[in-house]
């Protein structure tokens, strides 16, 4: 099942990701490099935004678990995104994630 995040637009989050291989168990991701991608629609090349590695927190990565920051500027415009987490290990090996769905909704302002 693939998973859904729900922000309003400009809103400024945490995303907490945690790493688990195909048993259910956390992935030591010591030494491997992160790169979140978002894009408008899955098949294009070019990212709506995406983190770099040096944009996560990392101190949970014996655990699996990563933090990145959404910042308002990642969320400034509404629609549905897709995510993909590539994570690199030594040895040059890639894994990709499975692909998530971003949906940012149009924040609710007041109207005097």
């Amino acid at each position: 099942m693939r998973t859904t995040l729900t922000l309003k637009q400009g809103e400024e989050k945490p995303l907490i990701i945690t790493v688990k291989n195909s048993s259910g168990d956390t992935v030591n991701l010591t030494d491997a490099t992160l790169f979140l991608g978002v894009k408008s629609l899955k098949t294009d090349v070019e990212y709506a935004f995406f983190k770099d590695d040096t944009e996560f927190d990392k101190n949970g990565v014996a655990d699996g678990v990563v933090i990145v920051l959404l910042e308002a500027e990642d969320t400034a415009v509404d629609g549905k995104f897709y995510g993909e987490l590539k994570i690199l290990y030594a040895g040059g090996i890639i894994e990709k994630s499975s692909d998530f769905i971003l949906k940012i909704v149009k924040a609710v302002t007041n109207v005097s």
